[in-house]
């Protein structure tokens, strides 16, 4: 009779989400994470399948209700005005990183900083899960963005948009930045400029 309060299958996405945070994506074995899990070393594969797999899936989880959360919190932006507020925008994006980071959550900690490290050098898995499963999100970004600055195409408002993540993970990366003060203020000049 197991002794686990969790599924495996969550067992195991906990586990590779520390030892991946701790030790990077390709030192970590899935013997490791069934072996931190307390699972069979098979474990990782039959729920999974394969190792990239269960790196998409450490995302996944996390990101679809850091998705849906931002997309709540921008659409609430945009029904407040025609023309949205910049600020407020960024703010719909950060402010739930900010909660994650206030987390005492050890796992929520973790994910944070894999997802400041693939923002800033994205692993192939990232990639492929930002633009088949979450382009509308980053769309609906985009868009929400060439509403409140008309001055600028679309296709700045894209570049300057992924800067801005480039520079919200970079600080977020940082322990001892002041997501809320010093980033915002660079990163809201920067989007704005003509």
């Amino acid at each position: 009779m197991s002794t686990h309060t969790k599924p495996t299958r969550e067992r195991i996405l906990d586990a590779a989400e520390l030892l991946f945070e701790q030790h990077g994506f390709e030192t970590t074995s899935t013997r490791q994470i069934a072996e931190a899990a307390e699972a069979n070393s098979a474990a990782p594969n039959f729920h999974f399948t394969s190792k990239e797999n269960l790196v998409k899936e450490v995302f996944r989880r996390r990101m679809e209700p850091l998705v849906e959360k931002r997309l709540e919190l921008l659409q609430k932006v945009l029904d407040a005005s025609r023309k949205p507020d910049v600020g407020a925008i960024y703010d719909s994006f950060v402010s739930p990183l900010v909660e994650l980071r206030k987390s005492s959550n050890k796992n929520e900690q973790a994910f944070l900083s894999l997802l400041a490290r693939n923002t800033l050098a994205p692993r192939k898995e990232f990639i492929e899960l930002l633009e088949m499963e979450l382009a509308d999100y980053v769309n609906a970004y985009v868009k929400a963005l060439s509403l409140a600055l008309p001055h600028l195409t679309r296709a700045t408002v894209r570049t300057r948009f992924d800067l801005s993540m480039a520079t919200i993970a970079r600080a977020f990366n940082h322990p001892k930045a002041k997501v809320d003060k010093e980033a915002r203020t660079f990163i809201l000049a920067g989007l704005a400029a003509d």
